[in-house]
């Protein structure tokens, strides 16, 4: 009886230790995040399907190997492959990580090892991109607005803008935003919308208040929504969050990111 315990208690030994190990991986959000970080957040994942992983350690450091699939969006140009606009598939690839004592942290990103398939749009064809081939200094105010055919125009006059940029959403659209901080303690900024970079629009406001953040935003050049944004930290980045609304109430939610 003695013995059959103890094959028990060992049986129950092993699938408590294999389990830790294998709930204690990199989360899908923070594969994502690692994506866009090697990516230097000039892209935005679309979607992502993690396939598999591979656990190893080293001198007592863990480490991980994330096999996966994503669809991803250029929003600025990178090295000299890839134009801002242009969607592709990633196919195979592999982020690696460490766990440190804060959790999990990317350390790389291999684009030229990965099968990138270029997503066709209309009037272009499909391309494969496999291993081996691969300043406005006015006021947030002053806003410009461009007709479609000519959305580049909009992202180089958001490129040449010196502020910090963040990502983010209002009302769960994709922005893309740079904001300056002046010593006043007051803020300019401008952002675009990455589904449909048609027009810069601004905020104006102030941060007199350390982790509050009130604003103005300024849509089609016009004082339209007003709200107030809370600093928060996570893992890898600085948050700000809150709401926005209008003269009428009608509120819509806003959060910007950037990394640490």
């Amino acid at each position: 009886m003695n013995a059959i315990y103890k094959y028990f208690i060992l049986f129950i030994s092993i699938n408590i230790f294999f389990s830790c190990n294998l709930n204690d991986k990199p989360s899908d959000l923070k594969m994502k995040e690692g994506l866009t970080n090697e990516l230097s957040n000039k892209a935005i994942v679309i979607k992502f399907d993690q396939q598999d992983g591979l656990f190893s350690e080293k001198d007592g450091v863990k480490y991980y190997e994330g096999y996966f699939n994503a669809e991803i969006k250029f929003i600025a140009n990178y090295s000299n492959n890839y134009r801002v606009g242009e969607r592709y598939k990633i196919i195979k690839g592999t982020l690696a990580f460490m766990k440190t004592e804060n959790g999990w942290n990317c350390q790389s990103f291999d684009i030229s090892a990965a099968n990138l398939v270029k997503i066709k749009e209309e009037g272009d064809n499909v391309s494969h991109i496999s291993a081996g081939e691969s300043n406005i200094n006015k006021e947030s105010n002053q806003y410009s607005k461009i007709d479609s055919t000519n959305q580049n125009k909009v992202i180089k006059l958001f490129d040449s803008y010196d502020g910090q940029e963040y990502f983010g959403e209002i009302n769960s659209s994709n922005i893309r935003m740079k904001i300056v901080w002046k010593k006043n303690k007051t803020i300019s900024a401008i952002y675009y919308f990455l589904d449909n970079p048609q027009n810069l629009n601004s905020w104006t406001g102030n941060n007199y208040k350390d982790g509050l953040l009130v604003i103005s935003d300024n849509v089609s050049g016009e004082n339209s929504r007003e709200g107030k944004l809370f600093k928060s930290l996570d893992e890898n980045s600085i948050v700000w969050s809150g709401n926005i609304s209008n003269s009428s109430g009608e509120e819509e939610s806003v959060i910007i990111r950037r990394p640490r």
